[in-house]
């Protein structure tokens, strides 16, 4: 995994906001995927891979981290940040309540009813 790649992992999407894309940025030599390397993720992830999938995977991850390094590799100082393409924050309706349609056919289906309520099992534990 590159460098630029691990560091957009560690800062988390908060710092990520106020970050810029440079100021993360690393000059890191090139990640080499190696057989040791994949078998190590896939001990830490608790993975079995076979020697045959271990052949496969190995050279595709380092494909995959050369393709990331052509994109790390791309001169992005004057571009901002994206974080969506439209400008649009947490458009909702306004709610409504209303009756279920078929609300006497699903009360009729619960298991356990307490007057026009489903009951269910409790599931969290109360508070000492």
């Amino acid at each position: 995994m590159s460098a630029f790649a691990m560091s957009s992992l560690r800062l988390g999407a908060t710092a990520w906001r106020g970050a810029s894309r440079r100021s993360v940025r690393c000059c890191c030599a090139r990640v080499e995927i190696t057989r040791d390397v994949v078998e190590k993720t896939a001990k830490l992830a608790s993975l079995q891979l076979s020697d045959e999938e271990l052949g496969r995977i190995t050279p595709e991850l380092q494909k995959i981290v050369g393709f990331v390094e052509q994109i790390n590799a791309v001169d992005v100082s004057g571009v901002e940040p994206t974080l969506r393409v439209e400008d649009l924050w947490n458009v909702l309706r306004e709610d409504q309540p209303a009756i279920f349609p078929a609300q006497d056919e699903m009360l009729e289906e619960a298991p356990q009813l307490e007057s026009d309520f489903v009951r269910v099992p409790k599931i969290l534990a109360e508070a000492d």
